[in-house]
């Protein structure tokens, strides 16, 4: 009988992740579901998004203002990792586009998830502000 070899702890970790944000948007809707797995699937982004993403930021988390590593992108249990955060979530009508996206660290993106700005840290961002920008 052959074994599967077992997942490294961080691929775990980013499967559950997404399977929570799908499960979190077929409880809003099939078609939010839809969509989170197309996210799911296309969320490779060129080298030029992800410099830009981190540049735009100075290399620091959009949230909490912690230093991140570049090289570890998307490395979740790597110190100083990140994540493409989408500023208004694609489950509240967000865009998946370059002026949605910032640099999160893995902590902050998990926390905040399918929260809209407001509701993840209402005493730094408008009710309504949809412009990241407005921000930075």
């Amino acid at each position: 009988m052959k074994q599967e070899p077992r997942a490294e702890g961080w691929v775990r970790e980013l499967a559950e992740h997404k399977a929570k944000e799908i499960n979190m948007a077929l409880a809003l809707s099939p078609s939010a579901a839809v969509g989170a797995l197309w996210l799911l699937l296309r969320m490779a982004y060129t080298d030029d998004e992800l410099n830009s993403i981190y540049d735009r930021n100075r290399g620091r988390c959009f949230y909490c203002d912690m230093a991140l590593s570049f090289q570890n992108y998307g490395v979740v249990g790597r110190r100083a990792a990140w994540e493409v955060d989408h500023f208004i979530p694609i489950a509240s009508g967000g865009a998946h586009q370059p002026y949605n996206w910032v640099a999160a660290c893995v902590g902050c993106n998990t926390e905040k998830a399918d929260l809209l700005p407001w509701e993840f840290a209402p005493s730094r961002f408008r009710r309504g502000d949809r412009d990241p920008d407005d921000y930075i």
